[in-house]
């Protein structure tokens, strides 16, 4: 009988949109990676926003 791992759960409270706009963002070459991640941390923490792109890869 197969194993499975429990899911695990986390709740983003971001729109989704705004984790698009980001990801294309960077697609196109209009954000670097580097300015990404300066936008979504705070005091080197994630902000809510960086926790949803995170958690969505």
């Amino acid at each position: 009988m197969p194993t499975t791992e429990p899911q695990r759960t986390v709740a983003v409270h971001e729109p989704i949109e705004d984790v698009d706009r980001r990801a294309v963002s960077v697609h196109r070459g209009e954000v670097s990676g580097h300015e990404l991640t300066r936008m979504v941390s705070r005091n080197g923490n994630p902000t809510s926003l960086g926790q949803a792109i995170a958690h969505l890869g």
